[in-house]
C-alpha cells in the first residue's frame, strides 16, 4: 500500500508554531537543553533533529560516513528556515518516537509514516512524499497476499509501518524484528536466513 510519510514533531511543538506559545526548557542528555518552540530553538542556536542512516535513499552514509539523503535534505531546509543549523542524532526506527517523547531532539526526520496509533503520541508535519510497502524476495516466492506469508520466514526493522502492517494483515507470519533496515535486509537477502524482507 502507499503510505504517506511526515515529519514527526511532539505535539507541544506543533500547537506552539501556530499558537507561539513558549513553555519551558527541558534539560536533554548529553547536556543539550531540548525545547519545544520554534522560538527557543533559534535563541538555542541550533535543530536537533533524529534521523535514520540505514534506509537508502531517504537516510544513509555518504563515502564520508556523512549523513545524506533525503531525509537529510528535508532536516537541512528546516535549519534553513530556521536561520540556525543542523545537529543530527542517529536513531533506529524504534528509537523516533521515544527520542521526541524524552525530548533528546526537537523533530524526527525519518521517513516517518503517517498512522493513527502514532498521532495519539506526537504530531506530524504535512506529508512530504509517499512510499510503498512491498515484500521483497527472490522472484520464486510470488507472494500475492498477505495470507501467503505466513508461509515464509520475513524480516523487517521492528516498529515500522511495514512491522505494524504486515503484522496485523497475518498475525500468523513468521517475523524476524531486527533493529533497523539494514540488518533485515541482512538477514534476508545476505545470510539467507530469512525468505522475504
Amino acid at each position: 500500500g502507499v503510505m504517506r510519510v511526515s515529519v514527526g514533531v511532539t505535539r507541544e511543538w506543533q500547537v506552539e508554531t501556530k499558537m507561539r506559545k513558549l513553555p519551558k526548557p527541558v534539560p536533554g542528555e548529553g547536556g543539550n537543553t531540548i525545547t519545544e518552540t520554534v522560538d527557543e530553538i533559534i535563541s538555542r542556536g541550533k535543530l536537533i533533529v533524529a534521523i535514520d542512516t540505514t534506509t537508502p535513499p531517504y537516510g544513509f552514509l555518504d563515502e564520508n560516513l556523512k549523513p545524506a539523503g533525503f531525509d537529510i535534505e528535508i532536516a537541512q531546509r528546516m535549519g534553513e528556515a530556521l536561520k540556525v543549523p543542523v545537529e543530527f542524532v542517529t536513531v533506529t526506527s524504534p528509537g523516533r518516537i521515544p527520542s521526541l517523547l524524552t525530548k533528546q531532539v526537537d523533530a524526527v526526520v525519518s521517513i516517518f509514516s503517517i498512522t493513527a496509533e502514532r498521532a495519539k503520541q506526537i504530531m506530524y508535519s504535512a506529508p512530504y512524499a509517499n512510499t510503498f510497502l512491498a515484500v521483497y524476495g527472490p522472484k520464486q516466492l510470488a507472494v500475492k497476499s498477505a495470507a501467503e506469508v505466513t508461509k515464509l520466514k520475513t524480516s523487517v526493522a521492528k516498529g515500522t509501518t511495514e512491522d505494524l502492517m504486515l503484522t496485523e494483515a497475518n498475525p500468523n507470519a513468521d517475523i524476524m524484528r531486527t533493529e533497523d533496515n539494514a540488518t533485515a535486509v541482512q538477514a534476508s537477502w545476505v545470510n539467507g536466513r530469512r525468505h522475504s524482507f
